[in-house]
């Protein structure tokens, strides 16, 4: 059979892109992780599963943030996200020993995650949701 040429094109622009915008790349996404842990933060009744050093600007983690919402279920509080049409992961996201291993087995977390795309609209929604459960409580 023929080769997928158009998605062989498309793997090679987007890796000429990468390799060219790499480092804004990883500042943007360093600043767009950091700005979710902040809103996150704001809230006493959610806690962030993981290293207790995700808050400083040396710590070299990827945009993705484990979070447990204290008297919620995380597929109670992904409804909500859904309803204001944000993407989050909930449950055991496929990894039960790395939930046994937090402390967050059997009930999972709620998974976020930002990356370069992420853009203020994400984060004013983000605030907006998570004043609504703040709110409801």
């Amino acid at each position: 059979g023929s080769q997928n040429i158009c998605a062989v094109a498309g793997l090679h622009s987007a890796a000429q892109w990468f390799l060219q915008n790499q480092d804004e790349i990883r500042a943007t996404e360093e600043k767009n992780h950091l700005r979710l842990l902040e809103i996150l933060q704001r809230y006493d009744f959610v806690k962030i599963a993981g290293p207790a050093d995700r808050f400083s600007q040396k710590t070299k983690c990827i945009g993705v943030v484990s979070t447990v919402f204290d008297g919620y279920s995380a597929e109670d509080i992904g409804n909500v996200f859904d309803e204001a049409e944000i993407a989050v992961r909930t449950g055991l996201q496929c990894s039960p020993l790395a939930h046994k291993f937090l402390g967050t087995f059997p009930a999972g977390t709620v998974r976020f995650s930002v990356g370069y795309f992420t853009g203020e609209e994400d984060f004013c929604a983000l605030e907006k949701a998570m004043e609504y459960i703040e709110e409801n409580r």
